[in-house]
């Protein structure tokens, strides 16, 4: 007879944000270290870029050891992303995933000495629905953007389903096929960069929708809201409050003046 040990959950508190992409995700997990007294905030912190491999590699080798982060980022292997794809595909079930990230992000996380740790990381939409199987303490903040503006934003940068894109050149992009949507498969060859983009929005936040729809500790903000409205320092501290408020322990935010000024490299609505 055979089993398999019970999932040691991680226990610290971690806050999460996760988007579609192109909301502001870097400037988060850049600035909401600032933002907390006692954070630490990290950007997509397994990721390896095209163009920044070397630099990228040399940061997450130690992060996440020699074959999470190195080898088997090379080979397409291993992730967040990769993660979180398989289990979109059904290659993965919760369990399976849930023992993945674990054994993925423990070691990360352990090695941080500041008491809430935030990860920004857009990966996190495909494996909400396990969350709760990995953490003991977590809250999770999505943000939606309006889809005209986020693909005019990934147009402009060109790296998700354009000339940049080497994940999907390399055929390690997500896309209708490998998650099984065979009616949009027949017709992805032919579509349009933005057709394909509204295909991930579609995908991106409908999984958000339906997590949300049941896990009291995922909330949705509109990055409208939080970066563009009249009042987004107040929206803007009702997100960071919900981030940081957990059942035993909460973190008070203090948002520092024209911090919102700053945000990086986002396309503004019309």
């Amino acid at each position: 007879m055979s089993f398999e040990l019970e999932i040691k959950k991680i226990e610290r508190p971690i806050g999460i944000v996760v988007s579609g992409g192109r909301t502001a995700t870097a400037f988060l997990g850049k600035n909401l270290s600032q933002v907390f007294a006692d954070a630490a905030a990290f950007h997509e912190p397994d990721a390896v870029h095209h163009g920044r491999i070397i630099s990228d590699i040399k940061q997450v080798v130690p992060r996440f050891g020699f074959y999470r982060g190195g080898l088997g980022k090379l080979l397409g292997r291993t992730g967040l992303r990769t993660i979180g794809e398989s289990y979109i595909a059904g290659k993965l079930n919760d369990e399976e995933a849930a023992r993945e990230i674990v054994a993925h992000r423990s070691r990360f996380y352990a090695r941080q000495t500041a008491k809430l740790v935030i990860e920004s990381n857009y990966a996190f939409y495909a494996l909400l629905p396990v969350l709760p199987r990995v953490f003991e303490n977590y809250k999770v903040v999505a943000i939606v953007r309006d889809p005209e503006t986020w693909i005019r934003s990934y147009l402009n940068k060109d790296d998700r389903y354009g000339s940049k894109d080497y994940l999907d050149k390399l055929g390690l992009r997500i896309s209708p096929k490998s998650v099984g949507d065979k009616d949009i498969d027949a017709e992805w060859q032919g579509m349009k960069t933005e057709e394909r983009l509204a295909w991930f929005w579609r995908l991106v936040y409908q999984r958000i929708a339906d997590a949300s729809d049941t896990d009291p500790n995922i909330r949705v903000f509109r990055f409208e809201d939080l970066f563009y409205g009249e009042e987004r320092e107040s929206s803007f501290l009702d997100m960071a409050r919900f981030l940081g408020d957990f059942l035993e322990m909460k973190f008070h935010p203090q948002l520092q003046a024209n911090l919102l000024d700053q945000i990086e490299n986002a396309a503004p609505p019309p």
